[in-house]
Order: C-alpha cells, then sequence, then structure tokens
C-alpha cells in the first residue's frame, strides 16, 4: 500500500463513527444469478432415476433436481422440510418413489411434480428404495429389515432378517 493508500485508511478509520460507511456496497449480483441456477454448485446429488425422458436426482440439500429431456436441461423443485434424498427408483406405471434420510418416502407422478412425503417407520435408517414389476414398493437399511407395501404405503409388511447388518441395495425380478 502507497502512502495514499495509507491516508485514505486512516481518514476513514478516523471518521467511522460519524459516516455511514466508507466503502461502497459489494456487488452481489454474480451471487444472485448463481442461486437462479437450478443446478447448485454446492449440491451433493445422492440418488438418481430415469424414466424414458423424465429424470430425476434427489440432492443432500433438501430438493429433487428434474428434467423432462434426458438431462439436457434442468428445473430445480426443493421439497418441503428437512429432507436429504438416499435413494430413487421409478415403478412400472412411471410414478417415482424416493426415500430419505429423515425417515420419509417420497412420491412424486410420472412427469415428476407434487412431491409428496409420508413417514417412513421401519427401518430406523433407509438406505435402498425399489418398485417391483408389480408396483410393490420395498425399502431396505439398517437392523437388516426389509419392508414391502403392496399397497402405495398405506401398509407395510415388514421382515426382519435378525441380523446385525445394513442392507443398501435392493432389487427383485421375476421371470
Amino acid at each position: 500500500m502507497n502512502h495514499h493508500g495509507f491516508r485514505a485508511l486512516a481518514v476513514c478509520a478516523a471518521l467511522a463513527p460519524f459516516a455511514t460507511g466508507c466503502t461502497q456496497a459489494p456487488d452481489l449480483s454474480a451471487a444472485r444469478a448463481e442461486a437462479q441456477k437450478p443446478v447448485q454448485r454446492y449440491d451433493a446429488i445422492q440418488a438418481l432415476a430415469a424414466h424414458g425422458e423424465k429424470v430425476a436426482a434427489g440432492t443432500r440439500s433438501g430438493a429433487v433436481l428434474v428434467s423432462s429431456d434426458g438431462g439436457r436441461s434442468w428445473t430445480r423443485q426443493p421439497i418441503a422440510g428437512p429432507s436429504s434424498i438416499t435413494g430413487m427408483d421409478v415403478c412400472p406405471d412411471g410414478r417415482f418413489i424416493a426415500i430419505d434420510f429423515y425417515r420419509k418416502l417420497w412420491t412424486a407422478d410420472a412427469q415428476l411434480s407434487a412431491w409428496t412425503a409420508q413417514p417412513l417407520e421401519a427401518p430406523h435408517t433407509a438406505l435402498a428404495v425399489h418398485c417391483d414389476r408389480q408396483g410393490r414398493w420395498w425399502v431396505a437399511g439398517t437392523g437388516a429389515l426389509i419392508v414391502r407395501s403392496d399397497d402405495q404405503g398405506k401398509s407395510w409388511v415388514k421382515t426382519d432378517l435378525q441380523e446385525d447388518l445394513q442392507i443398501t441395495t435392493v432389487r427383485w425380478s421375476t421371470n
């Protein structure tokens, strides 16, 4: 800093109690423009599912990124309450299902609109979700628990494998 810089700094410091400010307000236009983008640089995508050209990406920060054109462009859909999507799948009817860290199961229609949540009693920490060919929902996770719903989450059948393990992936196939 040169001699004039020190003088300006000293004058500003001396007048600080009497002045509204010695510097102009910061230009936050770039930060505002970045915040308007559908995909944020801090997004951590933890789950992904696709059906035709429809793609959904669940984030750790409580949003679902949605593409209707196979991933060429995206929109951001914040979901209510605390959420951190950890798993996602697509059912034969095109409906998307997802699980989150906060013990909720989320659903959206085939157009990826109107994400709704319902509580998930088990497993304590859901780590995997799957929708089989018959449209049944399966959720697995900690405590070696697997739960199945034949009626889109209205009721659940629990299978406890009586093991100390975590199930991180679940897929059912039929011949």
